[in-house]
């Protein structure tokens, strides 16, 4: 039997599957724009749930200890031990015959060679100083050029350089326990000290170069002891001596409070800006490395019978915060925000309450490291390799 199709009701069902539909998606559409604006108004009850996730996931993959490819690693050219720096945001890199500049992409941005015997590298923040220890030479560099070449009378004892390229060399000197010379950023020679209380061991610029901090060692009652004096460039007799303490001081850094931190042999000691000693800190192991930052210090301490290390954070002289190693620990750098360590299979990061942040794994093969911004060059005999660490 044949069926008999009426359009217009066909044309009626249509339109109301249509308006079915459309009021389907009508609805969807609203609830969806019912929940944007709930969420919207709850939004501060809910998002404090997701904070950190994406930071966490960015870390993990960021500090994941992968080493660098394309020009790394970066293979050991001389035939003695070398150095490693940073200048400039550039990896410096001293070998027995050559000065070397490197980006933090591995690739040679200056190569110059020198003739001392036994050369040392001080790093700053624009230039680098190399001088011959024991040699009367020294020389400032650049990443452009050799800045200038200086030969001294007496035997080169130390050099360093200041945050805008002034530099300050220490030599002996006839008749006296040493001289310090103070150096413009041109070479022109600004200020000169004849010291006769004992031999600076190391020096530390205020910002600005106005003045310096002088590590005197010397003899007291049969005792290495060591002391500071604040010189202002614009003075012939120093600003003030503080009291010696019973150690051979190494370093001293100026914090950003004005104090000052003195890393010393047997003892770390702490001073106020006007020079009064505030506290100490007796090592009761071996010395092995230290750092200071712009308010803390970090000292790595040795037990070589047992292959351990102790981690000290000092914040407070008086209350230091110590971290037992059970593994035997390379080197230590303080940023701004953390404190580094390089371990044997390890670089962990702490922060300045002795909290562990991050780690990654590393060869035994290094023996040191620098930082450039989130990069880690690690130092090895052969070789110095890049891996990411962010802060």
């Amino acid at each position: 039997m044949a069926i008999e199709y009426n359009l217009n009701d066909m044309q009626k069902r249509r339109r109301k599957k249509k308006l079915v539909r459309f009021a389907k998606k009508a609805a969807v559409v609203l609830i969806i724009a019912l929940i944007g604006v709930l969420l919207y108004v709850f939004r501060s009850k809910w998002m404090p749930l997701f904070e950190g996730i994406g930071t966490k996931y960015e870390n993990s993959v960021r500090n994941s200890g992968e080493l660098a490819k394309e020009n790394f690693p970066i293979k050991i050219r001389g035939t003695s031990d070398h150095e490693i720096g940073v200048t400039d945001n550039y990896l410096t890199y001293l070998d027995d015959t050559h000065f070397y500049m490197y980006s933090v992409d591995g690739e040679l941005v200056a190569e110059r060679q020198h003739s001392y015997s036994s050369p040392i590298l001080k790093s700053g923040s624009k230039r680098s100083v190399i001088y011959d220890c024991g040699g009367k030479k020294f020389k400032v560099e650049s990443k452009q050029k050799t800045v200038y070449e200086k030969e001294l009378s007496g035997n080169v004892i130390l050099a360093e350089l200041s945050g805008n390229d002034s530099a300050a060399v220490v030599s002996e000197g006839d008749g006296f326990a040493c001289i310090m010379n103070i150096y413009n950023p041109d070479g022109s020679e600004r200020y000169t000290i004849k010291n006769v209380e004992g031999r600076i061991i190391d020096v530390d610029f205020y910002v600005g170069s106005s003045g310096c901090i002088a590590v005197n060692v010397g003899v007291e009652g049969g005792k290495l002891v060591s002391s500071l004096s604040k010189y202002d460039f614009s003075k012939t007799e120093p600003d003030w001596r503080s009291s010696s303490v019973d150690t051979f001081a190494v370093s001293a850094e100026i914090m950003q409070n004005g104090d000052i931190a003195v890393f010393g042999d047997t003892k770390f000691a702490y001073y106020s800006k006007e020079g009064e000693l505030i506290g100490t800190y007796e090592y009761p192991y071996q010395l092995s490395d230290f750092s200071a930052g712009i308010s803390n210090s970090a000292i790595l301490l040795q037990r070589e019978e047992f292959r351990k290390s102790t981690l000290v954070i000092i914040n407070d002289v008086n209350n230091p915060i110590t971290i037992e190693l059970d593994k035997t620990a390379k080197g230590v750098y303080t940023s701004e925000k953390e404190v580094y360590v390089l371990t044997s299979d390890e670089l962990i990061s702490y922060s300045f309450d002795g909290v562990k942040i991050d780690s990654i794994s590393v060869s035994d093969n290094y023996t040191g490291f620098v930082k450039i911004n989130d990069y880690v060059f690690l130092n090895g005999y052969n070789e110095i390799n890049r891996t990411e660490f962010a802060d």
